[in-house]
Parts: C-alpha cells; sequence; structure tokens
C-alpha cells in the first residue's frame, strides 16, 4: 500500500470553530488523551501500512509541529509542508501546494479526525470501481457523542445531500449552501445509467479521500477551486454525467444526444440548466484506460452512456468516525477518548491510561475511562472520572474532577469541583472552587469560592 498511495495530513486549519482554544495553539496539536489530536490520524495510517505521509501545517507552527512528530510515538516518516496563514487557504489550496510532491494516488486525512475504518477495504473500494475519487462517509451516529448533536455541527456548518447508487457510485454531492429554493440537482445523463438513486442526508464526509493523480493535476490547473468537500467533490461528481463539449464547426449533436442535460424529477430534486464551465476541462486530464480499467467502464445492461472516469464512495457502518473540529466535540469526544484510542491502536496494543511517573496518594481514585499524563500528582480524597489530565497538572486533596480536560501545568487547590469544564495551560483554580461547563483560558487565575455554574470562558485574571 505504501508504493500505491502518499499519504497526506491536512494540518493548517485555523480551528475557527474551536473558540479560543485554537489562539495559540493549532487544531492537530490540542491535546486529546494525552496525545496531539493528529497523533490518531498518523497512528491509524500507520497501523495499515503507510510508511511516509505530507503533513501541511501553517507556516508560523512548523517547529511546534516539527517538535510534536519527533513524540508522537509512530514510526511514520513525516515531510512537513508550511503553508502561508496571510490568506485564507481552503483544502484545495494546501492540496495544491503539494501536488508537485505527489507521484502517485494520494490518500488525504484530515489532521482533526479520529477514525478506525478499515483503509485495506477502502481502498479496495477504489481499486474495484477504478474510483477516480473515493471518500469515507459514516452514519452520523458514529460521530454523535450526544443524541442532541445537530448535522450541521458535525459537518462544516452544511448540511450535506448525497445520492448513492446501489454499488455505492456517487451520483450526487451537494450541501444545502448550493440548493435553490430547496431544489436537488440531478442529471438526466445520470438517471438514465443510474436511475435507483437513494438520497442521503445523514451521512457525514469523514474527510478521507483517495484522488487519483489526474485529480490533483486538474486541481493545481483550475486555482478557483478552493475547498475540496465543498467545490472539488461536487464539480467532479457532477462532471461524470456531464455531455462532453462539442467543437463548435461540429453539427449539434454529432457526439452528444440532442435532449436536455438536465432534468426535474418527480419530487422535484432538481434543475441546473448547464455545467458550469471551468477554466480547464476536466476529460483532457483524464488518462486513457487501460484492459483492466475499459472492462470496468463496460456499461452494464441498461446502461445508455459509458462515462469517461467514476466516482465512488465506501461507507461505515460501525466503529470510531468522528472529526473534532467544534468546541463542542472537543469537549465531548474527550470524555470517550481512552477507548477510541484503543480502537484505533488495534487489538494487543496497550495504552497507558495512568502514566507510571504520575503520584497518586491514598483513598483517591481515577475512573478507568479517564487519563492521566507524566508528572501529574493527585492528593488525598480526589475523584477523576472520564477526564483527561495532562503533564505536570498538580491537584490537591478532596477534588473533584468529572467530564473535563485538564492542559498542561494546570493547578486545582483543595475542595474544588470540576464538571464538564476545559482547563487550558497553566491555569491556577483556587480553593474551593465550583465550576461547571465553562472554560478557564491560559494562565488564568481562578479566585477561591469561585461558583460558575453557566457556559463561560474565564480569561481575566
Amino acid at each position: 500500500m505504501n508504493m500505491e498511495f502518499q499519504a497526506v495530513l491536512l494540518c493548517a486549519g485555523r480551528g475557527t470553530r474551536m473558540g479560543s482554544l485554537t489562539d495559540s495553539v493549532p487544531k492537530a496539536l490540542l491535546p486529546c488523551g494525552n496525545r496531539p489530536l493528529l497523533y490518531f490520524a498518523a497512528k491509524h495510517l500507520e497501523k495499515w501500512g503507510l510508511e511516509e505521509a505530507i503533513l501541511i501545517v501553517p507556516e508560523s507552527h512548523v517547529r511546534e509541529f516539527n517538535l510534536a512528530v519527533n513524540q508522537l510515538g509512530v514510526s511514520m516518516k513525516f515531510d512537513i509542508v508550511p503553508v502561508s496563514e496571510e490568506e485564507d487557504l481552503g483544502t484545495a489550496d494546501s492540496l495544491r501546494v503539494v501536488a508537485p510532491k505527489i507521484k502517485n494516488n494520494a490518500i488525504v486525512i484530515s489532521g482533526d479526525l479520529i477514525c478506525d475504518v478499515n483503509i485495506q477495504l477502502f481502498a479496495n473500494k477504489h481499486r474495484l470501481h477504478g474510483s477516480s475519487a473515493t471518500i469515507l462517509l459514516a452514519p452520523m451516529s458514529l460521530a454523535q457523542p450526544q443524541a442532541s448533536q445537530k448535522a450541521s455541527q458535525l459537518t462544516d456548518g452544511q448540511q450535506l445531500f448525497i445520492g448513492l447508487a446501489p454499488d455505492d457510485r456517487l451520483a450526487l454531492f451537494a450541501d444545502e449552501g448550493d440548493l435553490e429554493n430547496d431544489v436537488v440537482p440531478v442529471r438526466k445523463r445520470m438517471l438514465f445509467n443510474h436511475p435507483n438513486i437513494l438520497l442521503h442526508s445523514n451521512l457525514l464526509d469523514a474527510h478521507m479521500y483517495i484522488l487519483r493523480k489526474w485529480v490533483l493535476d486538474f486541481l493545481v490547473a483550475n486555482k478557483t477551486i478552493r475547498s475540496v468537500q465543498g467545490e472539488l467533490l461536487p464539480c467532479l461528481v457532477d462532471h461524470q454525467f456531464s455531455t462532453p463539449r462539442v467543437p463548435e464547426e461540429m453539427p449539434s449533436g454529432a457526439c452528444s444526444p440532442s435532449y436536455p442535460d438536465t432534468v426535474k424529477s418527480a419530487a422535484s430534486l432538481l434543475h441546473r440548466e448547464t455545467t458550469p464551465a471551468l477554466p480547464a476541462d476536466i476529460p483532457s486530464f483524464v488518462p486513457e484506460l487501460d484492459a483492466i480499467e475499459r472492462s470496468l467502464r463496460r456499461p452494464a445492461p441498461g446502461q445508455v452512456f459509458t462515462e469517461k472516469y467514476s466516482c465512488y464512495a465506501y461507507r461505515m457502518d460501525k466503529g470510531v468516525c468522528t472529526r473534532v473540529n467544534t468546541f463542542a466535540l472537543y469537549s465531548e469526544i474527550s470524555k470517550t477518548i481512552y477507548q477510541k484510542h484503543l480502537a484505533i491502536a488495534g487489538p494487543g496494543q496497550a495504552i497507558m491510561r495512568i502514566d507510571k511517573s504520575v503520584v497518586m496518594k491514598e483513598k483517591s481514585q481515577a475512573c478507568s475511562e479517564s487519563m492521566i499524563d507524566t508528572g501529574c500528582k493527585i492528593g488525598e480524597r480526589c475523584s477523576i472520572k472520564k477526564s483527561t489530565l495532562d503533564q505536570h497538572c498538580v491537584v490537591h486533596d478532596k477534588v473533584r474532577i468529572t467530564n473535563s480536560v485538564l492542559m498542561d501545568h494546570v493547578t486545582i487547590c483543595e475542595g474544588s469541583n470540576l464538571h464538564n469544564v476545559i482547563v487550558c495551560p497553566n491555569a491556577y483554580i483556587s480553593d474551593s472552587c465550583v465550576l461547571t461547563n465553562c472554560q478557564v483560558m491560559a494562565g488564568v487565575t481562578v479566585a477561591p469560592n469561585s461558583k460558575i455554574l453557566r457556559p463561560l470562558a474565564l480569561c481575566s485574571r
């Protein structure tokens, strides 16, 4: 697999929906279960035989990423590529930067993804159908830490509409922002070849893709495409059913049907007059098929058209598949990260729940879903449930911590009670504080006997 695919990890995102957590720390380096968030994507790639990865990072944080990968605990070799932060670069812009380094098919994965998908089966789906773009989809239930989590909170803010043929051929890929009057686009040519399409609105695009080299070449030539999910994928899926362009000197219909290229379905699914013009025509980038690929492209019984390329989906139905891309998701995932860590590491892999260097005094307890990192000190009669403590935290006597995250060098003084709280590095919680559903910013000192019982970010000293 390492010779066939090149891995690309997208870690340059600003994490704007993570609130103040990413003010000074890149999203991919946020601690999650005593590991940087990046660890989970890298470990999963390593588990399935990938030995190298291109790491796209913000140029102002190259030093932090160099330090992190050396302590990541994976044996992969990383090629760190910085990208400018002066421009608001999208995922497609980042891929365009590293495209010259990619010589084979690319496995592109977001650095905020925690997932245990069988990459071998994912790749087999791509190979079997000779797909040009294969995407990983998962039901919202796998990404839903809470039953109340809305679909738009689990995606990039827009609900996705994904049309799949019985063999998981991607027939439609659009988000609600692209729809006009709640009308979903469907191509007539697509309906001729794939009359049985199931429209899904409850699937998560996990931001793991396999892309053929020609797709990256096309991306380089089309600099107006900024986002993989929002622009590149809808373009590829839509144009696989488009009518080939006819030179002006040729008579109309010489190499294309005479009927309209789009149609409204009985359920008023869609109407689009024409395919949007592109700076570079997709068919000119698609290489000629070899004998095996030609057999895969052969029209099935009842098909009218032979398409030059195809896009497919691989669907997970169980396991772990969550993008940690909002403050709420980060908070929720942190409560169950130990179990997810076990799933990604695989059978027989030991995960250190409480580091050997941790000092825990008498009558203190940490439940089986908590993780405590290097150099932490826990006083007497403390209770730690479904929480993670990063390096060198100090917890004094009679402290209760539930569903919370303590980052590096946090101090919690005697008698304090924390529930559903994220405490950023070097914060100091004084005696007898009660904090619930809030965030304590880096370096903040919370006064003794403080009671915060509502959502709030404590950022003043």
